[in-house]
């Protein structure tokens, strides 16, 4: 059956978007928000900090579901909003629009076998982003990225999944250009403490060829 939410009010975009179960072991700020959102958007909408937004999502079939989300540009506009009740409006600071599509793989109402979760998503700010080697305004800025979210064994109370998120932006404006994270979790090996999960993790940031030049020409090290 087709099941759809709307949600208005003060959100993260970080809790509903490119998120993966498996990474979510890892308390390292970067398998949250990625630098491809944390460290290219100005004062982005992740954990700890919201802003006014619209999300939408719509999932006609169990297997897969759409959603997006309109988020203001800045985070910042809310340091004074101590009630909740007070927002600060300027259109300098644009819109952060996320869109994500994502398949569920053996997750229906009676589904057996292993899990996984593979969704493919973007993000557009309509701000001005300034170009590193001109220092001209550019106009809105984008990504894209990726996520993988798989069970790959589980028996006996034993189970291992697997995680790999990734994505890109573009040089001539983000500071970082492409990203991607992957990890185990192994739960239930532990004899007499099944619930008990251990994991490792990796990832990588690439900054942008652009931004490093501007910060040689600029006398500092990127």
């Amino acid at each position: 059956s087709m099941r759809a939410s709307l949600k208005v009010g003060l959100v993260a975009a970080d809790a509903e978007f490119f998120t993966s179960d498996t990474s979510s072991l890892f308390i390292n700020g970067t398998f949250g928000a990625f630098t491809l959102v944390g460290a290219n958007l100005p004062n982005p909408p992740v954990y700890p900090m919201a802003t006014p937004a619209v999300r939408f999502l719509i999932q006609p079939i169990p297997q897969f579901y759409f959603q997006s989300g309109v988020y203001y540009g800045n985070t910042s506009a809310q340091d004074e909003n101590k009630n909740g009740l007070d927002f600060n409006f300027d259109s300098r600071d644009g819109a952060l629009v996320f869109s994500e599509i994502g398949y569920l793989y053996n997750q229906a109402a009676g589904d057996r076998g292993l899990v996984g979760t593979y969704k493919l998503g973007s993000f557009v700010h309509t701000a001005d982003f300034t170009d590193w080697q001109s220092g001209a305004g550019e106009g809105a800025n984008y990504g894209v990225y990726g996520v993988a979210d798989q069970e790959i064994y589980r028996h006996g109370g034993k189970s291992i999944s697997f995680f790999t998120r990734g994505g890109g932006a573009p040089e001539n404006v983000n500071t970082i250009a492409w990203y991607v994270d992957g990890g185990f979790n192994f739960s239930g090996f532990v004899p007499g403490r099944l619930l008990d999960t251990a994991g490792v993790a990796l990832a990588c940031s690439s900054f942008s060829h652009d931004f490093s030049d501007a910060q040689v020409s600029g006398g500092s090290s990127p």
